[in-house]
């Protein structure tokens, strides 16, 4: 006990503290206050540097806040903000009464930062909840104007006025870039430009959305390097950013992405041949002479486009001086392909792919031809790839062992391996030090040949280890005779193949096959069977094409669209009407939507991952389906009440745009004001018939008022009007209904003025 004691007293000193804290990180230095009060006092006294090199902050759910830190030892944790049913708790401690949690978060936001001296290398901060964030905005102390020192800002899922909040809160000496990725509204910089975080950093980045400011307006120039996003772009815009480009001082690479060339003539007798064409983008290079200046012009069409948040899988080959990517989406987007001669700009945008991601990929895919490969290089030193399912056709067992560290063995559920030029396997030591917390895996290896050293090595990897559940090994040549000594005679025979089974224990399964089947692994872009080339010929004629789609409706052109890369550019070269006729949106249960075409089985898109966004994902389909329909549709019935923020995203992403042709509109809604999300934006020429209905029933009545409703040329122009499940308590006067033929409304009341009144109209 005294010498407990004493060294507390040591601790007190606030010189020896000093000379003990200089040593120590954030984490060390919160676990140091928490010896005594007089030690916290000696701390607060001495001011250390926490030394935190990177913070990510989420704010998607008002009832939770994650922040995680790392310091300057690449040590991490993570800090979790929790309302509970009584109170709040971070992280194990709970603590009881109400609470604002925003105000709990910033309160040790602050303490955290309050004497961090060397500037933060990142902060990460993530929206996605508009009005919280803007409570946690609204709650910050006016103490952190200008104060917070970082070099690397990252923000997604932002509005534009809640970046530029954030702006003002960071010291501008030290902001070298500036991340902004995928705003939940449309984006204006115009004021961006007054703040001086804007006019000082160094790199501004923009993905995943495009920005509402012209671009003659934009003031960016004071950026050295720039990437950015927007919807159209003209011949007098590229003209002008030409001359700023040429004026600045600062700026080196101006690389804008574009969905449209608004001028009348084609892009390419403007700009020329591009450097790179394919369905999916085209790409120009505007160099300017005796300089490193570049202007990176990137044409990406907006059908066929998913945010890099939906991959679904991403194979990558290389070949002769070139490498290969793929990108395979979870909507109906078109993959997306890109070849790099260079390694540098293939690493680069390979790391955007991963970052970028919002879920675990259900297939990696890694082909490689070379015995000294750069793409095993890159990609032996990219950090933990998450995936389902990991595909390797490689040179040697040696390549395949610098990939299988940087898989994130967490999801990893199957292994696809094929050895062109190699039939020795790995050492079973190292194969097991890399997966040696992973239990239940399956592989399957092809091989050449399958020499005694691989059998043995087979069955002691099974033996000695729950990592693998089953391993298929697919073989053309064996010496039978040590086949058969180790595993015995076949346990069946197929066609081309036998197979043998040992079972090393209940739950292990070891199969093996004589195939003369080879290149099992397919990938992109990789010649297919001649019968099949000759057929899909044909089809890539556009008279054909296009007289075999008339006979088509929507789904039936979606799914002709994944037969091949040709047939689906030549479909959206076509632009064909789907011809819809029918459409259902429903909203029955939270987290999930289903949506109905015609009379075609009904499309369930739900949240399976918090991480994930079914909203997203059906809209992108949505769109996509939509976005050639010129016939007018005879129906629609929508029902968001179970969720309103998809409502907005629909009204936004969708109606703003593209608008609604129907003749037939049946909603299901708690009240006028989500009617008036969509009402407006239906063509008025088209609608003929609305019928409004309540959700839900029950003894009491719910009441609506139509009072804004009725004002609207839709409601005007109707022939037929149902709303019998509500209450209309709008005065009949006011209900404009003197070109109805048909009319079904449940009132409370209604007066003999009010009949002399329908007599009246009626007569009319």
């Amino acid at each position: 006990m005294q010498s407990a004691e004493k060294s507390r007293k040591i601790l007190e000193n606030p010189l020896i503290m000093k000379n003990v804290l200089e040593d120590l990180d954030f984490f060390e230095i919160e676990c140091l206050r928490k010896v005594s009060q007089n030690v916290r006092s000696c701390i607060e006294i001495v001011k250390p540097d926490p030394k935190i090199r990177k913070i990510s902050l989420k704010f998607q759910d008002s009832n939770f806040i994650p922040m995680d830190i790392c310091s300057k030892f690449l040590e991490n944790l993570s800090i979790f903000y929790q309302k509970t049913w009584d109170g709040y708790s971070v992280n194990r401690t709970s603590f009881d009464g109400p609470c604002d949690l925003s105000k709990i978060f910033l309160s040790d936001f602050e303490q955290i930062l309050k004497n961090q001296r060397v500037p933060i290398e990142l902060l990460d901060i993530q929206g996605s909840n508009e009005q919280f964030m803007d409570i946690v905005l609204g709650n910050c102390s006016s103490k952190f104007f200008g104060r917070v020192q970082v070099q690397n800002l990252s923000l997604q899922r932002l509005t534009d006025c809640q970046v530029f909040q954030i702006l003002q809160f960071i010291d501008s000496k030290f902001l070298e870039t500036i991340t902004i990725m995928d705003a939940v509204k449309s984006f204006n910089l115009d004021d961006f430009s007054k703040l001086d975080q804007w006019k000082m950093a160094k790199q501004l980045t923009i993905e995943g959305f495009s920005i509402s400011t012209p671009i003659q307006n934009l003031d960016i120039f004071n950026f050295s390097k720039m990437d950015i996003k927007v919807s159209d772009i003209s011949m007098e815009d590229i003209i002008h950013l030409k001359a700023k480009f040429l004026e600045s001082a600062t700026v080196i690479k101006l690389k804008i992405n574009f969905e449209r060339f608004t001028n009348s003539e084609n892009i390419q007798n403007f700009l020329g041949r591009p450097y790179s064409q394919k369905p999916h983008n085209s790409i120009w290079f505007i160099r300017i002479p005796d300089s490193q200046k570049c202007l990176h012009l990137n044409y990406i069409p907006m059908l066929g486009q998913a945010p890099l948040g939906h991959i679904k899988s991403v194979s990558i080959a290389e070949k002769v001086k070139r490498i290969l990517i793929c990108l395979g989406f979870y909507t109906l987007s078109d993959p997306l392909e890109q070849e790099y001669e260079s390694a540098t700009e293939f690493q680069e945008d390979f790391q955007k792919v991963l970052n970028q991601r919002d879920t675990v990929l259900q297939e990696f895919k890694v082909r490689c031809d070379q015995q000294d490969s750069n793409v095993i290089e890159l990609l032996s030193k990219q950090s933990k790839i998450p995936t389902g399912k990991v595909t390797l056709e490689v040179a040697n067992s040696r390549q395949a062992m610098q990939i299988f560290p940087i898989l994130d063995a967490g999801p990893l559920k199957s292994i696809d391996l094929k050895l062109k030029n190699d039939s020795q396997l790995w050492d079973d030591q190292r194969l097991i030090q890399v997966w040696r917390d992973k239990e239940g895996l399956e592989m399957e290896i092809i091989l050449e040949e399958l020499i005694k050293e691989n059998m043995d090595f087979l069955k002691k990897i099974l033996t000695n280890s729950r990592i693998f559940r089953k391993i298929s090994i697919y073989f053309e040549k064996i010496d039978l005779g040590q086949f058969n000594k180790l595993f015995g005679p076949p346990s069946g025979i197929q066609e081309n193949s036998e197979i043998r089974k040992n079972r090393i224990s209940r739950e292990e399964h070891l199969r093996i096959y004589r195939d003369l089947v080879r290149n099992r692994i397919q990938f992109s872009q990789e010649p297919m069977e001649q019968r099949i080339v000759s057929a899909l010929e044909v089809f890539s004629n556009s008279t054909i094409l296009g007289n075999v789609a008339k006979f088509l409706d929507g789904i039936d052109m979606q799914s002709l669209r994944k037969v091949c890369k040709d047939l689906r550019f030549g479909l959206d070269s076509l632009k064909l009407d789907p011809k819809f006729q029918q459409i259902s949106i429903d909203i029955r249960e939270p987290g999930q939507v289903t949506v109905s075409y015609n009379d075609q089985k009904p499309i369930t898109y739900r949240e399976f991952d918090s991480n994930e966004s079914y909203q997203s994902k059906f809209l992108e389909d949505f769109k996509i389906m939509m976005s050639n329909q010129e016939t007018v549709l005879k129906s629609v019935y929508l029902n968001f009440y179970k969720d309103p923020q998809l409502l907005d995203h629909f009204k936004m992403e969708f109606l703003e745009s593209k608008g609604l042709k129907v003749e037939n509109l049946e909603m299901e809604v708690f009240g006028q004001h989500e009617i008036l999300s969509i009402f407006p934006l239906i063509d008025s020429v088209s609608l003929k018939k609305l019928e409004i209905k309540c959700p839900v029933s029950g003894k009491f009545q719910r009441f609506l008022s139509v009072d804004e409703i009725s004002k609207l040329d839709q409601w005007r122009n109707l022939e037929e009007l149902v709303v019998n499940s509500f209450v209309v308590y709008t005065p009949i006067r006011e209900l404009s209904i003197e070109r109805l033929a048909i009319a079904d409304i449940l009132m409370d009341t209604v007066s003999m003025s009010d009949l002399i009144h329908l007599k009246d109209v009626v007569n009319l």
